[in-house]
C-alpha cells in the first residue's frame, strides 16, 4: 500500500472483521427456522450466508421459499437478534488493542456494516469503550446494502474526509467491491468468515492474518 501517510481514517466492516458474530446470528436464524418447522443450520453453513445483510441471509437459508414467507422469517430473526445480538459475540483477539493504537495515532475510526443499525450499535456499545468510533452506520430501511458505496460517502461527508483518505477493512468479496466502488484503500482480514484465499481471489490488494498487522501496515 503506497503513500501510507495520505490515509486519515480506517473504516471497518463488523461481522467477521471486528467481531465474531457467528454464534448469535446462527442462534437467531435457527430460532426463526424452528418457528416455521424448517431444518436448522450449523454455524459453518451460516458462515457462508453472511455478508449482504439479513434479507440475503434468509434468502440463502431458504432458497425455495417465496418472498412473503422469507419476510415473515426475517421479522422473527430481526426481533430475536435485537435481543440476543451480544449474547456470545466477542471482538477478535487483538482487535481492541489495534483500535487503541490507531486511535492514539490520530486515525478517525468508523464502522460501516450491512447488519441492522440497531444491532450494530448495541454490539459496539457493549463490547468497545465509549468514543472508540467516530461513526457507526448499519443498514436502515431505504438505504442500499454494501457494496453500494452510498453508506461510505455519507460517513466520509459527515467526518469531512475524502474517500481516498480512508482505508476500509473487511473479510469478504462484498467489502472488496465496496472499497473499489467508493475509491478507498482496502485491507482484507483473513481471520474472518471467508479466509485468505477468498479475499485474494476477490482482488483484495492486501490481506493480513492478525489484527496487529493492521497497525504495522498503517505505520
Amino acid at each position: 500500500m503506497k503513500e501510507k501517510q495520505r490515509y486519515r481514517a480506517v473504516f471497518f466492516d463488523l461481522d467477521g472483521t471486528l467481531c465474531n458474530t457467528l454464534a448469535d446470528l446462527t442462534a437467531s436464524l435457527n430460532y426463526a427456522l424452528r418457528t416455521f418447522d424448517h431444518p436448522t443450520y450449523s454455524e459453518e453453513a451460516v458462515r457462508t450466508f453472511i455478508g449482504n445483510g439479513l434479507s440475503k441471509l434468509i434468502e440463502r437459508a431458504l432458497p425455495d421459499a417465496d418472498e412473503p414467507h422469507r419476510k415473515a422469517v426475517l421479522t422473527i430473526v430481526n426481533a430475536h437478534y435485537k435481543r440476543h445480538c451480544a449474547d456470545r459475540t466477542l471482538p477478535y483477539p487483538g482487535i481492541p488493542e489495534a483500535l487503541a493504537v490507531l486511535r492514539a495515532r490520530g486515525y478517525r475510526l468508523a464502522v460501516l456494516t450491512n447488519k441492522p443499525h440497531e444491532a450494530a450499535a448495541k454490539i459496539l456499545e457493549t463490547l468497545f469503550l465509549p468514543g472508540t468510533f467516530d461513526w457507526i452506520a448499519g443498514h436502515r430501511d431505504g438505504m442500499p446494502h454494501k457494496p453500494d458505496p452510498k453508506l461510505l460517502f455519507m460517513a466520509a461527508e459527515a467526518l469531512k474526509l475524502a474517500p481516498e483518505s480512508i482505508v476500509y477493512v473487511g473479510d469478504s468479496d462484498v467489502d472488496v467491491r465496496f472499497s473499489e466502488n467508493a475509491g478507498t484503500g482496502m485491507i482484507g482480514c483473513a481471520w474472518g468468515f471467508r479466509g485468505r484465499q477468498h479475499l485474494l481471489d476477490s482482488g483484495a490488494p492486501i490481506v493480513i492474518d492478525r489484527p496487529e498487522e493492521l497497525t504495522e501496515k498503517l505505520q
